[in-house]
């Protein structure tokens, strides 16, 4: 089910900040292994590598959770696709005042 993540995504004017854009590329796990998906997550000029791994829940949905163990200090949010919208989420939670991070797929020009 996470190959629906797969791809380019984006949310501009994240946490409320005005040019702000903060990108996500999700990038598929190698077939045949139990490697999660990986996410680089790119803002304000700083990288940060996730593992990603999903779970079904109903109606189109995948509960989805962002991993960072590379950090200082690791950490993990969780977070949501909706695939009737084809829209991705995630909370960070406490981390960043209860924020949300709601991303658009990047369409690729044709």
């Amino acid at each position: 089910p996470g190959d629906a993540l797969v791809g380019k995504w984006e949310m501009q004017d994240a946490l409320g900040i005005k040019g702000i854009t903060v990108k996500l590329t999700v990038e598929a796990a190698h077939e045949g292994t139990c490697v999660p998906l990986r996410g680089y997550l790119d803002y304000v000029g700083k990288r940060d590598e996730y593992s990603i791994t999903v779970k079904e829940l109903s109606d189109g949905k995948l509960q989805v959770k962002y991993s960072n163990e590379k950090a200082a200090i690791p950490f993990s949010h969780d977070g949501t696709y909706d695939g009737a919208t084809d829209v991705l989420t995630e909370d960070l939670g406490g981390f960043h005042q209860n924020a949300v991070l709601t991303f658009a797929r990047v369409k690729r020009s044709e």
